[in-house]
Order: structure tokens, then C-alpha cells, then sequence
């Protein structure tokens, strides 16, 4: 990921640009985004199938810039006991 600007931002809503992302980023974070409840509405829309232009928009109850951190948090953590879990695996002797 090269930068994210933010496109818009109220007491609500929230659209971002993750800048050098494609559609397997945008999904992932989406569906962390999609596990909260506070959220009523995430999805992304990619502007050409030739770029890599694409900005994720979500709708919540309030808070939507919290919404997107504590979803980037539970990511981040899966992430880092999968490296934990596949470094354990490669030095175990089959």
C-alpha cells in the first residue's frame, strides 16, 4: 500500500482510497468492516478493471473512521498468528 486519502468523511460515512490496492484487499477489509454491527452498509467499487483505482465506502451507526481502525486491528492481529502459526509449522520436523 503506497498511501490512503480519505474522499469523504462525515458523522456516518466514510470513503477511502487505498492507493496500489486491488480487489483482494478491498474484500478482506470489507468483510472485517462487514463483522461489525455498527455498520449498515460496506462495500468497494473499483473505477476501471485496467487500473488499480478503487475506494472503499462504508455506512455505520457513528463513527465510521473507528469503525475502519478497530477492523484493520482484528485483521492485523489474524495476520500476525498466521505468520506465528506458519513459522512454527516450518520448523517442525514432518
Amino acid at each position: 500500500m503506497e498511501e490512503a486519502v480519505i474522499k469523504k468523511l462525515s458523522s456516518n460515512e466514510l470513503e477511502i482510497e487505498f492507493i496500489g490496492e486491488g480487489h483482494t484487499f478491498y474484500n478482506l477489509i470489507k468483510e472485517y468492516i462487514l463483522a461489525d454491527e455498527r455498520v449498515e452498509f460496506a462495500a468497494y467499487k473499483v473505477e476501471h478493471p485496467l487500473s488499480k483505482k478503487a475506494s472503499l465506502y462504508l455506512r455505520a451507526k457513528r463513527q465510521p473512521e473507528t469503525v475502519v481502525s478497530e477492523a484493520a486491528n482484528r485483521l492485523a492481529k489474524d495476520a500476525e498468528f498466521m505468520v506465528e502459526f506458519f513459522g512454527k509449522l516450518g520448523n517442525e520436523k514432518v
